[in-house]
C-alpha cells in the first residue's frame, strides 16, 4: 500500500519545509541580514586583529601633546606650588 492510498499527509517533494512555512517573510529577511552584518563584524575583527576603541584612531604624538599639555595646564593652575 503506497501513502496515498494510506491517508498519511504527503511532503513536498523537496523535503520538509512546514517549520518554515508559518514564519513571516519579513522575519526570515531580517535574521538573514542580522547574520550577514554578524559575519562581517567577526571577520573584520579578526583580520584587524579585535582591537578596537577610540585609541586607535589617535596617533602616539597627539597622545604625548594632550598628555604634556593637560600636565601644563595642572602646574600652571597649581600656580607652580604642589
Amino acid at each position: 500500500m503506497n501513502d496515498v492510498e494510506s491517508g498519511a499527509p504527503q511532503e513536498p517533494q523537496g523535503g520538509s519545509i512546514r517549520g518554515l512555512a508559518g514564519i513571516p517573510r519579513w522575519v526570515k529577511v531580517f535574521v538573514v541580514v542580522a547574520a550577514t552584518v554578524l559575519l562581517m563584524m567577526v571577520v573584520a575583527m579578526l583580520i584587524t586583529g579585535g582591537e578596537h576603541g577610540p585609541g586607535r584612531h589617535l596617533s602616539a604624538a597627539s597622545i604625548y601633546e594632550r598628555t604634556a599639555a593637560s600636565t601644563a595646564a595642572t602646574d600652571t593652575d597649581l600656580g607652580g606650588v604642589c
